[in-house]
């Protein structure tokens, strides 16, 4: 009998963490910068990036995060099933959706670093530094930074996520972040977040990407 309440009770703190876990919409404005000042590269990072990024997080765990140009026309969207810990990227042309699993950097891990706190949306944010390498040597820096002040997350959620150390850092921060950045010795892409909303998220926005 003790073990059967104790199971119930684990359970019920899982419900709990679960439904406790942040629902709502984070907005961000994507900066490019290309250290040859490379238009060509730039221009690659701009279809890639879009101009700015809308990031849904839902109750139910998924997440959706929409690319958009300046008009704020949806270039492309990425979903993240954490289920399978897959992220697929969907495009529309004509009308006709077409869906491919999210292409990733296979990255190693170097190190792990805490840097310097930033003030972002008015809000005093933890930062840190992923220092990985690609199969061919090349470098990237991963920063990500988020505020104690902002709704928690629940982290495991994202324990099958295993793109850019996404799940790592869910476990150290349990915070959505409100900056990141990726950068190589050829370029840096920053999302740095303009407000987030605490809201009920209609799932059509993650079945439809709008």
């Amino acid at each position: 009998m003790k073990r059967i309440l104790k199971f119930l009770f684990l359970l019920s703190i899982l419900k709990v963490n679960s439904q406790n876990s942040f629902e709502g919409i984070i907005n961000f404005k994507v900066k490019i910068e290309t250290h040859k000042d490379s238009i060509e590269l730039n221009r690659k990072l701009i279809d890639k990036y879009g101009e700015d990024i809308s990031m849904y997080y839902f109750k139910n765990a998924s997440l959706s995060v929409n690319y958009l140009d300046n008009n704020g026309k949806i270039l492309y969207y990425s979903k993240f099933s954490p289920t399978t810990g897959i992220m697929t990227t969907h495009f529309k042309n004509k009308g006709v959706e077409n869906v491919k699993k999210s292409s990733t950097i296979e990255l190693a891990f170097l190190e792990k670093r805490k840097i310097a706190n930033e003030n972002i949306i008015g809000k005093d944010c933890e930062c840190f530094e992923y220092k990985t390498e690609d199969r061919s040597a090349l470098i990237y820096k991963l920063t990500y930074c988020f505020s104690s002040k902002t709704p928690k997350i629940d982290y495991r959620n994202f324990k099958e996520c295993k793109d850019f150390f996404m799940k790592e850092y869910y476990e150290t921060s349990e915070r959505p972040y409100l900056k990141y950045i990726i950068e190589n010795k050829f370029m840096k892409v920053t999302w740095e977040a303009q407000d987030i909303q605490t809201k009920e998220i209609d799932q059509s926005i993650y079945n439809n990407g709008s």
